[in-house]
């Protein structure tokens, strides 16, 4: 069952036996920032969720990424000539210079090609040609992005709900941490991995039929 951002706050208040603020070591807006590191913290440790799409103006050879890009795993191009989204290869800056050291010097082609170039930013290869960059949006990635963080009391994890139930114990040890009780940091952070672990698996399986052997 999803769990929204108040119902966290209040599991993590169980968990460290500090029901209401007003008598607690720690006010409500100070769990919140802990709760967000664990959300992220679950977000990278699962690694393929939650799936983000983005859709890219192309102006040249370069393409600033969203702020929040953590990995891109899938991009296509719509191809002007017959379109059709076509999936571009992803490759490292130095498989690509290794394949044309002087690659910002390329004629303007579709491009069949995508490479990160730094945190931010991705080249296309060969350069677009211009009825590429004369489509609104022609680059879409699939890939995974740093969460939106939790702020309203309504707000709900972008996560698998099964998940839910272990972002409080992040919390908590660092609750229990700060109050320098090693034994219930111990606990609460044993929680957390072990949950984390635990739930790991079926919360990326989707599907027990991709586990099936096909024949190629």
């Amino acid at each position: 069952m999803a769990k929204t951002l108040a119902q966290i706050v209040a599991d993590v208040r169980q968990h460290i036996g500090q029901p209401t603020e007003s008598n607690s070591n720690y006010t409500d807006d100070q769990l919140t920032i802990w709760i967000n590191d664990a959300y992220r913290q679950i977000v990278v440790k699962i690694r393929h969720l939650p799936i983000t799409t983005r859709n890219y103006t192309v102006s040249a050879q370069a393409v600033t990424l969203n702020s929040a890009t953590i990995t891109v795993d899938i991009a296509k191009l719509l191809n002007p000539d017959s379109g059709d989204y076509e999936q571009l290869n992803i490759i490292s800056l130095e498989q690509l210079i290794a394949m044309d050291p002087d690659f910002e010097s390329t004629t303007a082609e579709i491009p069949r090609y995508l490479v990160r170039t730094g945190v931010f930013t991705a080249s296309l290869y060969p350069q677009p040609k211009a009825s590429v960059i004369a489509q609104t949006t022609p680059l879409r990635t699939y890939g995974l992005e740093l969460p939106t963080e939790l702020s309203a009391d309504g707000d709900t994890p972008d996560l698998p709900g099964n998940l839910h139930d272990i972002i409080s114990h992040w919390p908590a040890f660092r609750a229990f941490s700060a109050l320098e009780n090693q034994v219930k940091a111990t606990e609460q952070i044993t929680l957390f991995n072990s949950g984390l672990k635990a739930h790991k698996g079926i919360s990326t399986e989707f599907s027990r039929n991709l586990k099936n052997w096909r024949w190629g």
